[in-house]
């Protein structure tokens, strides 16, 4: 089934340890343009760098957001539309640099389900990461997330 992976262009290809200390690689852009290519796997920004956003200056800021989009859609041939915040920390100004750069939309890491009034930059996403387990990620297809956070 399809899914969209946030990228941080600049920990592509390293190893970093994740919240329980435990070290992961990163995809490689050979791994990443496969995938891409599969037609399955979107990719789409998560900054360059993975800083809090709303709290650097707003000049850094705009150099996250608007360097990590560039990047992707350079190495990617694509053009891209969606950004999940770093953390899923942000504010006004961090979404008025989204909408100057071209997004239409912004991800947060809030549980919840799109509606038509939900704002399009501050969509609710159901986040699998490293710590997800098996039975959290069929919950996260099948049921109300909220019960598997």
């Amino acid at each position: 089934f399809p899914a969209t992976i946030f990228l941080v262009p600049d920990l592509i290809d390293q190893r970093i340890g994740d919240s329980q200390n435990i070290v992961l690689d990163m995809l490689t852009w050979p791994e990443i343009r496969e995938m891409h290519q599969s037609g399955l796997i979107d990719f789409e920004p998560h900054s360059l760098t993975h800083q809090v956003l709303s709290q650097i200056n707003l000049e850094q800021a705009e150099k996250e957001i608007k360097e990590s989009k560039e990047v992707i859609e350079k190495r990617l041939n694509k053009v891209c539309y969606f950004f999940a915040y770093p953390r899923g920390n942000f504010n006004e100004k961090v979404i008025s640099v989204l909408k100057r750069v071209g997004f239409i939309a912004g991800l947060t890491l809030n549980n919840g389900l799109v509606n038509k009034n939900t704002n399009l930059f501050e969509l609710p996403r159901q986040s699998i990461n490293s710590e997800t387990n098996m039975v959290q990620f069929k919950g996260k297809l099948k049921f109300d997330f909220k019960l598997f956070k």
